[in-house]
């Protein structure tokens, strides 16, 4: 299984430019493979650390669920980054839709971040297994 970590990575590589201002050679295949593997494994560290409770040596705010939102909202703002580079491609509806969805998982991000309601991150945990479930299975 990939790390975390290692997913976020080459999701990252994926978005940099190289020298020459032209994306890195990752095909598109492989970089929805990447896409798909951060989503889900940000979706089950926050759905382990949720399952662990909020109290940690008695404080109410659980470190792991905090560090899960956290680098989340960092990889939505990885896809939202993209969108406005590329909102004026021939498809601006699929990137301002992306625009949409990222300021929503922000949002969600926050308040989960603020309240730890079991509501906000199981909204964000089904929104990365939906996408990464239609990263997968594109044609």
């Amino acid at each position: 299984m990939t790390s975390p970590y290692t997913a976020n990575m080459q999701l990252e590589e994926a978005f940099q430019p190289a020298e020459s201002d032209q994306f890195r050679a990752f095909h598109l295949d492989e970089v929805r493979e990447a896409e798909a593997r951060a989503l889900n494994s940000l979706a089950d560290r926050m759905e382990k650390a949720s399952r662990a409770g909020k109290s940690f040596f008695g404080s109410s705010v659980n470190p792991e669920l905090e560090e899960a939102l956290r680098d989340n909202s960092k990889l939505w703002g990885l896809f939202y980054n993209k969108a406005i580079e590329t909102k004026a491609d021939p498809k601006p509806v699929l990137a301002e839709n992306i625009l949409k969805l990222s300021n929503f998982v922000f949002k969600k991000c926050y308040l989960a971040l603020g309240q730890q309601k079991s509501t906000d991150i199981s909204v964000l945990i089904q929104i990365n297994r939906d996408i990464a479930k239609g990263l997968l299975y594109q044609t």
